[in-house]
């Protein structure tokens, strides 16, 4: 958690593909080391992860109910696929998010695409993050 001013800060839309890519999977990073440590942020859409020299941080998190911890992990980690998709593409994103989470991670956030999509501040293809997520996760 940074509790300071961060100077030359951009947010995750404002970034060109390629500064999108070479950050998403530190984004992916971040936010499972922040879930491994316990707090979720409740609220993830890509003007609340500022960029700063290619590292992410979260910004305006939501305080949530204990209760539904393991819920706003998986709706966390759905709305980190539809904030990053539009960027860099589904394929990139669920393989980036792959490499920080098990794939029973990214089925239980499969669950909360639908509702990602209905957010107004998150505009992805829910059906290709979707078939992206079933594909890397197919048990073979």
């Amino acid at each position: 958690m940074v509790l300071e001013y961060l100077d030359g800060v951009r947010p995750l839309p404002a970034l060109d593909r390629g500064a999108a890519e070479r950050v998403d999977p530190r984004v992916f990073g971040s936010l499972a080391r922040m879930h491994a440590a316990g707090p979720v942020h409740g609220d993830l859409r890509g003007e609340n992860v500022l960029v700063m020299d290619g590292v992410p941080h979260f910004i305006d998190a939501t305080s949530v109910d204990p209760g539904v911890v393991a819920d706003a992990r998986a709706y966390d980690l759905a709305c980190a696929l539809g904030s990053l998709t539009p960027h860099v593409g589904a394929r990139t994103a669920v393989g980036a998010a792959l490499a920080h989470y098990d794939p029973a991670a990214l089925r239980r956030a499969e669950a909360f695409l639908r509702f990602a999509t209905l957010r107004p501040d998150l505009a992805f293809d829910g059906r290709a993050v979707r078939g992206e997520i079933e594909r890397a996760t197919a048990v073979e």
